[in-house]
């Protein structure tokens, strides 16, 4: 099996790190696996995946992308790939299908023509989004199927007091400023750790503002290059609601989410319909009084942190490398 997937900034890990369950999950099985990167994020992958990991160099370019997956296909007899792509095309992918004797993709809800002969949604308003799709398709939708670590064990209880708190929520501080704000005003003081690169222009422009949240210590929280992030470190977690969602809740974590995209705001709602996590909803509409007051709440409530905590547990077996196993071909 081929995978699939590129490392273009230090996120893409987060992509990476589930796709090297798929390759450890199939490798299981017998499968014999490979991974294709991009050219540029060769280096970080094969610090991520080890020395032992076979790994392909893919060139930038989507049509010499296309000739040197061919190529792969021809000489190494790959004929079952695996992609976990952010951004692809119907013409990429086009291409792929025709090419190899299976394909299976990881979308969230594109809005162009999906190739393959199994496509993954995992989120959890997959079912309501239209989907593109070639016939003969094979849709799994919904987040029993995410890609989630067999090997998790989920907390029991939550602790009763917080003094660490993640914030995930990209690298616009304009987004993250107000969160950030919202935090000094319910009464944390403690440290906040922003999910990005060490040294970039978000922290920079954070720094410049520490002043205004004296009771905070806002430092910068970096995905290692060499092993899975630690979200389990975390007891509470500020995020918006992407994929990595679905990574807090089959780890049983507690987290609220925040639009800060408007292709996040269905899921955010959906997550707090599902009592899975509360959520601010979309970051320019929510005031600085409601964060703040919702902040007081859940900082100050174990019980209420426990039973979402719980309900996202209860939500994503961890099973769903399993089910998806079960739509695959034998490598032969």
């Amino acid at each position: 099996m081929l995978i699939r997937c590129s490392v273009r900034e230090q996120a893409d890990l987060f992509t990476l790190d589930r796709c090297q369950r798929v390759g450890h999950f199939f490798a299981g099985l017998g499968y014999r696996i490979a991974y294709a990167i991009n050219r540029d994020g060769h280096e970080r992958a094969r610090n991520f995946l080890g020395e032992k990991a076979t790994i392909y160099r893919l060139p930038e370019d989507e049509d010499e992308d296309i000739r040197r997956m061919a190529h792969l296909r021809r000489t190494h007899k790959h004929k079952l790939i695996f992609l976990h792509l952010e951004q692809t095309s119907s013409a990429y992918l086009f291409h792929l299908k025709k090419g190899f004797a299976y394909t299976a993709v990881v979308d969230s809800g594109s809005r162009f023509m999906i190739y393959a002969d199994l496509i993954l949604n995992p989120n959890f308003d997959a079912p309501s989004q239209n989907c593109l799709c070639a016939p003969g398709a094979r849709l799994l939708l919904g987040p029993k199927y995410y890609l989630a670590d067999p090997q998790i064990v989920c907390p029991e209880t939550q602790p009763t007091r917080i003094d660490r708190i993640l914030l995930h929520l990209g690298e616009d501080a304009t987004r993250i400023a107000p969160v950030l704000t919202a935090l000094q005003s319910s009464g944390f003081y403690g440290t906040v750790e922003v999910l990005c690169a060490e040294m970039g222009a978000l922290m920079v422009v954070l720094s410049k503002r520490a002043k205004t949240w004296p009771s905070l210590r806002v430092i910068a929280a970096v995905f290692p290059t060499d092993r899975a992030f630690p979200w389990s470190d975390y007891p509470f977690i500020i995020c918006g609601a992407t994929l990595d969602c679905l990574e807090m809740a089959a780890r049983g974590l507690f987290f609220v989410s925040l639009a800060v995209e408007k292709r996040q705001l269905s899921q955010a709602y959906i997550l707090e319909q599902l009592g899975i996590s509360p959520s601010f909803g979309w970051y320019a509409s929510v005031s600085h009084a409601e964060m703040t007051n919702k902040l007081r709440d859940l900082l100050a409530d174990v019980q209420q942190r426990t039973h979402y905590a719980q309900a996202t547990a209860r939500t994503i077996d961890t099973q769903g490398l399993a089910r998806i196993s079960r739509f695959f071909p034998e490598e032969k």
